[in-house]
């Protein structure tokens, strides 16, 4: 896992700005399915953040952008998620370098700061590097995918239900 700035991000993805990046690709994909909403016990949310991680990981890089904090300040323990940071030796504050990007090595770290935006209720979009795919995650646990193509990420959209049963997860 690699933490960037906006500016670095912006460059890693040949765009003007990371805002801009994901709001033009969000215009642009086709929304998958209705959306869902992540059941709120800690199991389900565990299963589909090493669900997500495992179907994203097909992809050579993606990206977990944290947008939003203080949302929900009774469900939040930022010092988990910083701690989390840490470990991997990164220092700074999520507004400096909201991104986290992850390689097909990388599906544990991303299964773990997934689960850590879905336990504390945190606002991100999770993307590949490639654009391809969008995925909106808000701090209520809403959760909307957009897609270009066809493939697990987008069946898994279309039917959430049918694979979060198989998970033992369930939608809220």
């Amino acid at each position: 896992m690699k933490v960037l700035t906006q500016d670095d991000a912006a460059e890693l993805l040949k765009v003007d700005g990371l805002d801009s990046f994901v709001t033009e690709r969000c215009d642009q994909l086709q929304l998958v399915g209705g959306g869902y909403t992540v059941s709120s016990d800690t199991a389900s949310k565990t299963a589909l953040a090493k669900f997500l991680a495992h179907l994203l990981l097909k992809q050579p890089e993606v990206c977990v952008y944290v947008t939003g904090w203080g949302l929900r300040p009774t469900a939040e323990q930022l010092d988990l998620l910083y701690g989390y940071r840490r470990s991997v030796g990164e220092t700074r504050m999520l507004t400096e370098a909201p991104l986290h990007l992850f390689d097909q090595s990388g599906s544990d770290a991303l299964g773990s700061i997934l689960c850590l935006v879905f336990y504390f209720a945190l606002e991100a979009w999770v993307f590949d590097v490639a654009g391809t795919t969008m995925i909106r995650i808000s701090h209520d646990g809403r959760i909307e995918t957009r897609s270009s193509g066809r493939g697990d990420l987008v069946d898994f959209a279309g039917e959430p239900e049918k694979y979060l049963k198989a998970l033992g997860a369930r939608a809220a």
